[in-house]
């Protein structure tokens, strides 16, 4: 009897404890910092000071500049909230730090404010600051911080009479600035980011702002690259350096040999090249050049869906057939008309490569070539047959996947196909795959989902979690991290934090 009571007894502790352990992690299942997203920053709004941190808030976020060490922290832009919600940090309005506190405020545009707790750094949705709190925060002199005409600008670059910025090809308008006790200063032009200035440095360090929207993502062993549209006005070829950590952008004008297009892929390859399929021909860059290869240089429709290195080049997917573009060369080559029709002339989607292998998908299509070697004809599974639009392919490490707007199917490891229907992820079109970490990542059109294809189940992750944006374009996994380009930002996710259950 008493080794009953006891057992009931333990079953309850362990149980109840078990409850109250799970609501309290999953209340804290993200932490700042999982979700990092690179939004479009270039319109200001408001610049304030705080203790040992210079505040930026914009559109998509609030920038942070550490003036004791001179450097930008991680930006604020998707930030766990309460319940295991996150806060989307959009059209800010307001920035202010409490110098007893270190509590951050932050008024929102059409949502009201939030505050950042210093003690816990969470996030939540107050009614707003006391009138006292507002007295002893600081905005600066963010009406009167200008750059001085002492000021040396960095070459392509210079200041007009209005504070206004101008470039070889564009100008931006001032939008204000902010200046410390300590001879630190933000300065801000609408449209292109922001320089830095030390009252002992004769020269503004210019960093231009987040590329906001990102349908096409490459992820390298150097950079990350990410485009949407191109066009003069703000729609670049963007890349992150690793090294230095900052953004750099590439306009799509005459100097480039670009026009104005959407990116509708980009890929890295070995030898550093970057590949973009758009709209208007296939676009690279090598060495510190770019080229534009368009239907006049051999390629068989100027809209290109995507685009495969491979080797010295790459291979373009397009409506009317599949063309390999020599990097070195900029030579256009064609499958034989005779001899390979499908891959001359069919309707090609997606591509993929494993090593020099390349897999091209059509409508209930799907062919393997190798280099000098043969098209061949790979069974497709159900999901993709019956004419069903391949919208994603993967192949890498042995693996082969195709997504579609019904689902996903990859090859196991006896080389049979196997299949998950989208409705166990509400139905989502697959746009991406990634195989990383013993997962499936995708990039749907409603938020990243994890497949299990041992357990076969899914996860989806959306706003509520910390992504921004609804729709994921592109993924990459890297380590504990994996890299998106969604119809916002482009997001890094810390997938694999330790403890943390998904």
């Amino acid at each position: 009897m008493k080794t009953t009571r006891f057992t009931m007894v333990l079953t309850f502790f362990t149980l109840f404890f078990a409850i109250i352990g799970t609501n309290s992690f999953a209340r804290d299942r993200f932490v700042e910092g999982d979700w990092i997203a690179w939004g479009d920053t270039r319109d200001f709004y408001d610049f304030s000071v705080g203790r040992t941190t210079l505040y930026v808030g914009t559109d998509h976020g609030v920038l942070r500049y550490d003036r004791n060490d001179k450097r930008w922290l991680t930006p604020w832009y998707s930030v766990p909230g309460s319940m295991d919600r996150a806060i989307m940090l959009t059209g800010v309005r307001r920035v202010r730090e409490d110098p007893l506190t270190g509590d951050v405020y932050v008024k929102l545009a059409g949502s009201g404010w939030v505050r950042r707790n210093k003690t816990n750094e969470r996030w939540e949705k107050i009614n707003g600051p006391s009138a006292d709190v507002l007295e002893r925060t600081r905005q600066g002199a963010a009406n009167d911080a200008k750059p001085g005409p002492h000021v040396i600008m960095p070459y392509n670059y210079t200041i007009g009479p209005e504070n206004e910025l101008h470039h070889r090809f564009s100008s931006w308008e001032f939008a204000g600035g902010v200046e410390d006790e300590w001879g630190r200063a933000i300065y801000g032009w609408t449209g292109f980011g922001l320089g830095t200035l030390s009252t002992y440095s004769p020269q503004i360090e210019f960093y231009p702002g987040g590329p906001g929207p990102a349908h096409a993502m490459a992820v390298g062993p150097d950079a990350i690259w990410c485009a949407a549209k191109l066009d003069r006005e703000g729609g670049w070829v963007w890349e992150r350096n690793r090294s230095k950590d900052r953004w750099t952008f590439y306009q799509p004008d005459t100097e480039w040999g670009l026009e104005p297009s959407d990116v509708q892929a980009m890929e890295v390859g070995v030898d550093g090249s970057v590949w973009l399929a758009t709209t208007q021909g296939v676009m690279f860059r090598r060495g510190d050049n770019w080229r534009q290869i368009r239907k006049q240089e051999g390629l068989p429709r100027m809209e290109v869906l995507d685009v495969q290195p491979v080797r010295d080049g790459a291979w373009a997917a397009t409506r009317n057939g599949l063309a390999f573009v020599d990097s070195k060369s900029s030579v256009v080559l064609r499958p034989d008309k005779k001899l390979e029709p499908i891959p001359y002339s069919e309707m090609f989607y997606q591509l993929a490569a494993d090593g020099d292998t390349l897999y091209a998908a059509a409508n209930s299509i799907l062919l393997k070539h190798t280099p000098n070697g043969p098209w061949l004809d790979i069974e497709v599974p159900g999901v993709v047959a019956a004419g069903s639009v391949p919208t994603a392919l993967y192949a890498e490490n042995g693996i082969l996947a195709v997504g579609t707007s019904t689902g996903l199917a990859w090859k196991d490891g006896k080389g049979k196909w196997k299949q998950a229907l989208s409705n166990q992820w509400s139905s989502g079109a697959v746009f991406d795959i990634d195989y990383h970490g013993g997962y499936f990542w995708l990039g749907t059109d409603r938020g990243l989902v994890k497949y299990d294809p041992r357990e076969k189940d899914a996860i989806r992750y959306t706003a509520k979690e910390g992504l921004a944006g609804r729709t994921v374009f592109a993924v990459k996994g890297e380590g504990d991290y994996l890299w998106l380009g969604t119809d916002v930002a482009l997001v890094r996710y810390y997938w694999n934090a330790p403890g943390r259950l998904d």
